[in-house]
C-alpha cells in the first residue's frame, strides 16, 4: 500500500537558475540569481522586481543571458580606470592611459570577451600597434614576455 501526500508547493527551481519569492511588504515579485564571487569571496548576486512572477522570471533569464554572455576587454578596461589604483595616478598620467584605452585598445580588441583573450592575441595587437605606437608606449603595454593575463588561477611556483 502507498500513500501519495500531495502538497500545494510549486516544483523546486533548477540549480542556477535563481530564485523567485513574493514580498509581500512591497507588493511584488522578486527574483535573485548568483553571478558567481567576488575576489574576496563574497557571493555576488543580482536582484530584480516585477508586478507578476512571470515578469520576473523573464528579467531573470535575461540576468543570466547577461551574466553567461562573459565581461569584454571595454567593460574591464573602464573598471581598472575607475578603480582607487588609478584614481590615485597622476591627471596626466590618467590622461595618457584614456587616451591609449579609446583611441588604441578598445577599437581593436574591446569587444573581445576577456575570458576568451589570450597573450598571443595581446601580442598580435601589439605587434599591429608598432607603426602606430611609439616604442615606449607599446613597451609599457601588456606583453607575454613581461607580464601575465589573469587567468584566475594560482601561479606556479618555480
Amino acid at each position: 500500500m502507498t500513500t501519495t501526500i500531495t502538497t500545494n508547493q510549486t516544483p523546486r527551481r533548477g540549480r542556477g537558475e535563481g530564485s523567485i519569492y513574493e514580498d509581500a511588504s512591497k507588493g511584488c515579485w522578486v527574483g535573485e540569481i548568483s553571478l558567481g564571487f567576488s575576489a574576496s569571496g563574497r557571493r555576488l548576486r543580482r536582484k530584480v522586481y516585477g508586478a507578476s512572477k512571470r515578469e520576473v522570471q523573464h528579467a531573470l533569464r535575461k540576468a543570466q543571458k547577461e551574466a553567461e554572455a562573459g565581461v569584454t576587454v571595454a567593460d574591464a578596461v573602464r573598471k581598472w580606470m575607475a578603480s582607487p589604483g588609478v584614481r590615485k595616478l597622476a591627471p596626466k598620467t590618467r590622461d595618457k592611459f584614456r587616451t591609449l584605452a579609446d583611441n588604441h585598445l578598445l577599437p581593436q580588441i574591446g569587444k573581445a570577451k576577456l575570458r576568451d583573450l589570450t597573450a598571443d592575441d595581446v601580442e598580435e595587437w601589439l605587434e599591429g600597434r608598432a607603426s602606430v605606437l611609439a616604442r615606449r608606449t607599446s613597451r609599457c603595454g601588456p606583453s607575454s614576455s613581461n607580464t601575465e593575463i589573469p587567468t584566475g588561477s594560482q601561479p606556479s611556483r618555480k
